[in-house]
């Protein structure tokens, strides 16, 4: 009895022992099951921190719950505002789109339940921002809606940037449309794609043109040859510009400045290039003139004996020619680039005449003419005349005087010269007339002397008791006194 008694013992133990090993494999499980449900938790927590969306669960009275707090990032309420439905999600949806959203419910649910909503929402700042809306409908066995699981996404800056592609797309679309240089967008086979409204009416070109080839509508010297724009762009270079002459539909030609640039897609695959044709006939024209006028410039300023120049406040010069060399012995570089400017060449004494003569001349008409002296690099001193106009600013401030240079040297020592004979001559002339002054005298008395001779001989012709007479050349008497006529009877 006593031994049955404990085998019965022993089986308890031997029950108990198993169920305690039993038990304690069920807590080494739990333990696993609730680390691994822990491990799941925190992944979870760190994807919903990760994901840049808002994950949320919805219903059919616009009731949501959201599982993490992004959402009063997004909208600047906290969730339990939505969690407590003391706000609905359709009170934030922009009243304006809450149509487009109820419509992709019912294609969603007429459908595989899914859909992908955009709208917009007023969030509490009051600004308006874009959400992207990514979900399914669950739904019972009866078909009915029991809750929406999904995410939002805020796409504002997308938005915004799609906006202004397409706000660019137009204006770029405008632009090539009124683009004052004629534009055209060719391929790889050399087709015309696209022109603009310049582009047909300078280069005269017509529907049926715009079918042909570019080399076809615009040729020119390098059309077909390696320096083609469209081969060079399409052979790696990202841009091309060159100066050329081009033939219109009518054959005239047409002298214009092409730039080629690649024609990309969104990948940034070349299509083909874009052609600029900025229309120079004009200008080419103008510069031909130009440089007529130049060369008739160049010879006036070559062969008039003056000089030009520019001058300012500072007494720093520039000069257009050479002749200043030969004037001054300094190349016209030493006074372009102010290494030496007119107020160091002028002789001293001479400084202050020439400020007082500008200083009038600024004052009154701003014209003037002034002569003065300069030293020149072989301290020769020669004389210059210059002939000035003052040109002021806006401000009514000295700019800049223009005038000429003229070497008066020679004239200066002829009027010298002539001022030295003027003196001789006006010397001599006293003298002259001293002489004149003393012959003079001397005629009155050699006159007094020979009228009182003559009114002695005088007397005595009359008063001769002779015969006395008087003849001529050829032996006539012409005069008998009184004592040759009573003689004769």
């Amino acid at each position: 009895m006593k031994h049955a008694n404990y085998n019965k013992l022993q089986e308890k133990i031997k029950e108990l022992e198993d169920e305690i090993l039993r038990l304690k494999s069920e807590e080494t499980r739990s333990k696993l099951i609730e680390d691994a449900l822990k491990e799941s938790f925190a992944a979870y927590e760190l994807l919903l921190d990760n994901i840049p969306g808002v994950v949320y669960k919805g219903y059919e009275n616009w009731g949501v719950d959201f599982f993490d707090h992004k959402v009063e990032m997004f909208t600047g309420y906290p969730k339990e505002v939505f969690s407590s439905r003391r706000m609905k999600w359709s009170d934030l949806i922009i009243e304006d789109d809450l149509d487009a959203v109820k419509g992709a419910t019912k294609m969603a649910l007429s459908g595989n339940k899914s859909y992908l909503r955009e709208y917009r929402i007023k969030i509490r700042n009051g600004q308006t921002r874009w959400i992207q809306d990514r979900g399914t409908i669950a739904c019972d066995s009866s078909g009915a809606i029991r809750h929406f699981s999904g995410i939002f996404f805020d796409v504002t800056e997308r938005k915004q940037a799609k906006d202004e592609i397409t706000i660019t797309k137009v204006e770029l679309e405008q632009i090539f449309r009124t683009a004052a240089d004629g534009m055209r967008v060719v391929d790889k086979e050399h087709n015309m794609l696209r022109v603009n409204d310049t582009f047909v009416n300078v280069f005269g070109v017509t529907e049926e043109d715009l079918q042909k080839k570019c080399y076809e509508v615009l040729s020119g010297p390098v059309c077909h040859t390696p320096k083609c724009p469209v081969k060079q762009i399409l052979g790696g270079e990202d841009r091309i510009e060159i100066e050329t002459e081009r033939q219109r539909m009518d054959g005239t030609q047409i002298q214009c400045i092409l730039t080629a640039t690649p024609f990309r897609n969104e990948q940034g695959e070349i299509l083909g290039v874009v052609e600029n044709f900025k229309d120079i006939t004009d200008r080419k024209r103008m510069e031909e003139s130009l440089a007529r006028s130049e060369a008739n410039y160049r010879l006036l300023f070559s062969t008039i004996p003056s000089i030009v120049f520019k001058g300012y406040e500072d007494w720093s010069v520039d000069f257009l020619d050479d002749k200043i060399e030969k004037l001054t012995g300094y190349p016209k570089e030493d006074f372009n680039a102010k290494k030496l400017n007119w107020y160091d060449i002028v002789v001293e004494e001479d400084i202050q005449p020439v400020k007082e003569l500008f200083k009038k001349a600024l004052e009154a008409d701003k014209v003037y003419l002034r002569e003065y002296r300069i030293r020149t690099k072989s301290d020769d001193v020669r004389w210059i005349r210059e002939r000035s106009q003052i040109v002021l600013d806006e401000k009514g401030e000295l700019a800049y005087v223009s005038g000429i240079f003229a070497d008066i040297t020679e004239m200066k020592l002829m009027s010298q010269q002539l001022e030295k004979s003027h003196k001789e001559l006006e010397d001599r002339y006293q003298e002259i007339n001293e002489l004149n002054a003393n012959l003079e005298m001397m005629v009155e008395l050699r006159t007094a002397e020979l009228v009182n001779s003559e009114k002695k001989y005088g007397r005595l012709f009359e008063d001769s008791k002779d015969m006395v007479y008087i003849s001529n050349k050829k032996g006539e008497v012409t005069t008998i006194n009184p004592s040759g006529l009573e003689l004769l009877g």
